[in-house]
């Protein structure tokens, strides 16, 4: 039971983009989505996983993103507002 407790633990509170991606999470981000492109293929047709799959690919080597600029926005400092401070107050 501590094994459970402590996956779970683990699972509720990660930070997304904050810790490293463990093996065993990408190994599983690989089985659920090969899993479901089975599963769409087997149920819809070859249509959407031929379609799936060329978006993966361009995403994977068509892209150029940089992990940091994923969280820029919640790491960069506020901007100021351009309105006048009465306009942002409630009215009474």
């Amino acid at each position: 039971m501590l094994t459970s407790s402590s996956t779970y633990e683990y699972f509720t509170n990660r930070i997304i983009y904050i810790d490293e991606l463990t093996l065993t999470d990408k190994f599983f981000a690989v089985v659920a989505v090969l899993s479901c492109w089975r599963a769409t293929r087997r149920v819809i047709g070859w249509a959407l996983p031929i379609t799936a799959i060329a978006f993966l690919v361009y995403a994977a080597f068509f892209t150029k993103r940089e992990d940091p600029v994923l969280m820029s926005r919640f790491t960069s400092p506020p901007r100021a507002s351009s309105a006048p401070p009465s306009a942002c107050r409630p009215p009474t």
